[in-house]
């Protein structure tokens, strides 16, 4: 048997076609977004800090010494 030669038409479609992807609700503006974030590690720079501070008094008051 002689294969018959395929032609354009017989490739079937992929699974996946090009299409847009689509964004849920308003566009955030990227400068708003990053202000965002800083802030959010700002906060949670101070709560480190805090933390830290409070852990030296801790260590402090464990190494002083008893009299």
């Amino acid at each position: 048997m002689i294969p018959v030669p395929r032609g354009p038409g017989d490739i079937p479609p992929g699974p996946e076609q090009p299409m847009a992807a689509e964004r849920g609700g308003q566009p955030v503006s990227l400068v708003f977004h990053a202000l965002e974030e800083l802030d959010a590690v700002k906060r949670s720079v101070g709560a480190l800090v805090k933390r830290l501070e409070a852990l030296e008094h801790r260590v402090a008051a464990l190494e002083s010494p008893r009299g």
